[in-house]
């Protein structure tokens, strides 16, 4: 029975694979370690160069408050470039309303 389970279900996966209409992803693994950036009680941040754009990395824990809190304390700077572009780019566009 259980021989039967695993060949039944090697079969489907099978399907499943060749069914897929996505396309692979081929962009290289990173391997290097990321760099540290800063910490606070509930988190921590680091950036990783060696992809680009750099990708930051936000290690949070703690209670949902605590991990809200600790983002924006991590990415106060990305928040505070990033908050301005948003409202001047959605102020500048015409209502459709």
């Amino acid at each position: 029975m259980i021989k039967l389970l695993f060949v039944f279900i090697f079969f489907c996966s099978l399907g499943a694979a060749t069914n897929c209409p996505g396309t692979p992803n081929l962009h290289a693994i990173s391997v290097d370690a990321p760099i540290f950036v800063n910490s606070t009680d509930n988190g921590k941040y680091f950036v990783q160069n060696s992809v680009s754009p750099p990708l930051a990395i936000v290690h949070v824990y703690g209670t949902p408050y605590e991990m809200g809190f600790a983002q924006g304390v991590l990415l106060k700077d990305q928040l505070n470039s990033f908050y301005p572009e948003v409202c001047l780019t959605h102020s500048n566009k015409p209502s459709n309303l």
